[in-house]
């Protein structure tokens, strides 16, 4: 008897120890996770590593929500610092855990799509995204009817991110602006924390398809508004968005003070040197300061906008968007491999039931030919030497030309050299419409005028789409080109 009072009291001991420590352990992870949030604007590794740190002490206790939700931690703070792969890897970890919070789980299904999409898989995400879409709207609200508003509205703004990289803008502008009716409709106390973003995310949209620019400025705005009225610490994106746009307008001096606001709260918030946005500002606050007559300066930025190019990591970043649309057209290859299978036995009957027509179709063309090759002989003959002569002209200009588009897409410092030798008129021509044109502008509009699309350009200029979206409405602001004009073809236009 005595020996079974022992073993209890040491069961029980043991267990009310087991409490203690998992309260204080959950205790710390709860401390880590807010040291996390507070950190996340101002300095985003540090807000990492109290995420890391939080998700190692969850590893060792039995509450598997607080444990999911660290790696969703982990996950948002590695995509912010652009480490995509590893974000999806910690959101997957998370969703294998058992739990039934159902806004955790849409968190963590979210930001894989997120990811997934900044990685270039833009058709898997807009899947995803609609499959969440389907969830919210099966699941019974209740009581939570207000966080599915939000939850929706972060949905809404992600997947026409997505449509928006796929290239379907005007699916994108309807799902940002589903996004922005919600934020309307809700009252002052139960509006998104996102807003903002959603904001800008609008302001964004129009200032990459060259559209209402009255409208970037409005949005920019509104998101400035949003971000400082819930007490943000950095509006970078905010400040980068206006500069550009006072760029676009010629408000020059407004410009340089904005576009230097956003580099001083990206330093702030510890955002890294290769950061693509840094891009962006560089290039215009280089052409900011070129029409202020600021040469040290404009120097200055152009070189801090070409280092970043060069950068390793913003290489290894577009090889891994390489490799993603690698993945996803083997993908789409696989699926059209089995539709093709379905179609081999469809083609089996329709040759069995049409081969007694092409057998007749066959005689008949044989008896034309036949009747015919006489006077063919005759006629080749009598051109045979008028050929050749066309074959080595063209041969010779053909062979130009392959060098011409080659140096292009090897974006060799020798490519402008030989498009001004095969193409003199065009160059003299711009020259004339503005004699203070750099050779940089020459190169890119000599890209529009060889038909180069903007995909093609970025690609093999080693730029962003956006960027080279971003210069082709510089230009247009610069030479007066009509919204309804096609780029490429005004280009070609100067040359008749």
């Amino acid at each position: 008897m005595k020996c079974k009072s022992i073993i209890f009291f040491i069961s029980f001991f043991l267990f009310f120890h087991s409490e203690l420590y998992s309260q204080k352990v959950e205790s710390q992870i709860d401390s880590l996770l807010v040291l996390s949030d507070s950190t996340l604007y101002s300095n985003i590794k540090q807000s990492l590593a109290y995420a890391k740190k939080a998700n190692n002490l969850a590893k060792n206790i039995d509450n598997k929500k607080l444990k999911a939700n660290t790696y969703l931690y982990v996950a948002v703070r590695l995509g912010e610092l652009t480490q995509y792969e590893e974000a999806i890897g910690a959101a997957k970890a998370g969703l294998k855990i058992p739990f039934d919070d159902i806004h955790l789980k849409i968190e963590l299904k979210e930001a894989k799509a997120i990811f997934n999409s900044y990685l270039g898989l833009n058709s898997y995400a807009i899947q995803e995204y609609q499959k969440l879409l389907s969830l919210i709207e099966e699941y019974n609200e209740g009581d939570d009817k207000e966080l599915f508003r939000k939850t929706k509205t972060n949905i809404y703004q992600n997947l026409s991110a997505s449509y928006y990289n796929n290239y379907q803008t005007d699916s994108a502008f309807i799902m940002i602006n589903k996004a922005i009716d919600i934020l309307q409709k809700v009252p002052e106390k139960g509006k998104p924390i996102n807003g903002s973003e959603v904001y800008l995310t609008k302001a964004s949209y129009l200032l990459g398809t060259e559209k209402q620019s009255d409208s970037i400025r409005f949005y920019a705005n509104l998101s400035l508004q949003e971000a400082k009225k819930r007490k943000d610490d950095n509006f970078w994106d905010q400040y980068r968005h206006l500069g550009i746009y006072h760029f676009y307008e010629k408000n020059y001096d407004q410009a340089l003070k904005f576009l230097h606001k956003s580099l001083e709260d990206m330093d702030k918030a510890g955002l890294p040197d290769d950061f693509l946005s840094k891009y962006d500002i560089y290039l215009t606050l280089s052409d900011t300061y070129e029409q202020k007559g600021d040469v040290k300066k404009q120097i200055l930025y152009l070189k801090k906008s070409d280092s970043i190019l060069k950068n390793d990591t913003f290489k290894n970043k577009q090889e891994v968007s390489e490799v993603a649309d690698q993945q996803l057209k083997e993908k789409e290859s696989t699926f059209l491999d089995k539709i093709k299978q379905y179609q081999y036995y469809i083609y089996a009957i329709v040759i069995l039931l049409g081969s007694t027509l092409i057998i007749s179709y066959i005689v008949f063309k044989k008896k034309i030919f036949e009747s015919k090759k006489e006077v063919n002989q005759k006629n080749v003959l009598l051109h045979q030497t008028e050929k050749k002569s066309e074959e080595l002209q063209n041969k010779v200009e053909d062979d130009r030309f392959e060098k011409l588009i080659d140096s292009a897409k090897k974006n060799k410092a020798s490519f402008l050299i030989l498009f001004e030798q095969q193409y003199p008129d065009f160059i003299q021509t711009l020259r004339s419409m503005n004699a203070k044109v750099t050779n940089s502008e020459l190169s890119f509009l000599a890209y529009a005028f060889l038909n180069f699309s903007t995909k093609e350009i970025a690609y093999y200029t080693n730029v962003t789409e956006k960027a080279v979206q971003t210069r082709k409405y510089r230009i247009r602001k610069k030479y007066e080109i009509p919204t309804e004009v096609d780029f490429n073809g005004w280009v070609k236009s100067l040359v008749k």
